[in-house]
């Protein structure tokens, strides 16, 4: 785990590059309200994010650890509660905050190109990588029940059953 980078992840590079050749130019982790995001746009005032599936509790792609799950149970619980704080941190001074999972880089990356450049410019985007897993009940029969929570500012909880091969919401 030592290993495991918090910062120039190869998504988050592949974003900067791209964005770069785009010709947007950006700050790298640059102190905003005591949040330091991946990428700023100090300018324009946007936050981009980009989370790992694992530590940020992604609802498509989490798996819930088979050893030390009391620790990593709490590890998950701390680091979604982490981002809801550097979110509503970054909107309260004014910021648009862009939080990207690693999927989304390597399965979309035109769409996480554009929604970056239209937020930018200053066009509303809709962004919908707002739900992160934030406790899982193991079931029978390989089912996990799992409680999301958003990081958007009504605070809003699900609950989701998963198997290994399919997701859906309650």
């Amino acid at each position: 785990m030592a290993r495991i980078r918090d910062r120039d992840t190869r998504p988050e590079r592949f974003v900067r590059r791209k964005l770069w050749a785009r010709g947007l130019r950006f700050r790298l982790r640059r102190r905003v309200s005591g949040v330091r995001p991946d990428i700023l746009f100090s300018s324009a005032k946007v936050a981009v994010f980009i989370d790992g599936c694992f530590w940020h509790g992604c609802p498509l792609h989490y798996a819930q650890p088979r050893t030390r799950k009391a620790f990593w149970a709490k590890k998950l619980c701390d680091n979604v509660s982490r981002d809801i704080r550097q979110t509503r941190s970054l909107r309260a001074a004014g910021l648009t905050v862009l939080r990207f999972w690693t999927h989304e880089v390597v399965e979309r990356p035109e769409q996480v190109l554009t929604d970056v450049a239209a937020a930018v410019s200053g066009q509303v985007t809709r962004h919908s990588s707002s739900w992160r897993v934030l406790l899982v009940e193991c079931l029978e029969n390989n089912e996990e029940l799992r409680r999301l929570i958003s990081l958007d500012e009504e605070q809003r909880t699900e609950r989701a059953r998963r198997n290994k091969n399919s997701y859906r919401r309650l």
